[in-house]
């Protein structure tokens, strides 16, 4: 979990900035934070993905409905075909 404290100076981790909003019932806080180190920064994401990770509802795996058999479609203007005529072609 990402915690900062009055010790993070000792872990290399420095508060930047920080804000916080209010709108429509909602509250947001950003913060900003400067890291020493990489490994840090990456332990912090991870642990930060894990989070938003179980905050995601579960999604159930889709599963499709038979499909009915196709129908065989049926011709309803039967024309003739346009062909010559017997003896016509020689």
């Amino acid at each position: 979990m990402f915690f900062l404290t009055e010790d993070s100076v000792a872990e290399r981790k420095k508060l930047k900035t920080f804000s916080g909003t209010t709108r429509a019932g909602k509250h947001v806080l950003k913060l900003e934070v400067e890291y020493g180190s990489a490994m840090d920064m990456a332990l912090d994401l991870e642990g930060l993905q894990r989070v938003a990770d179980a905050q995601k509802p579960k999604r159930k795996p889709a599963t499709r409905g038979r499909k009915a058999p196709a129908k065989p479609r049926q011709i309803t203007n039967k024309k003739p075909l346009a062909l010559p005529a017997p003896g016509e072609f020689e």
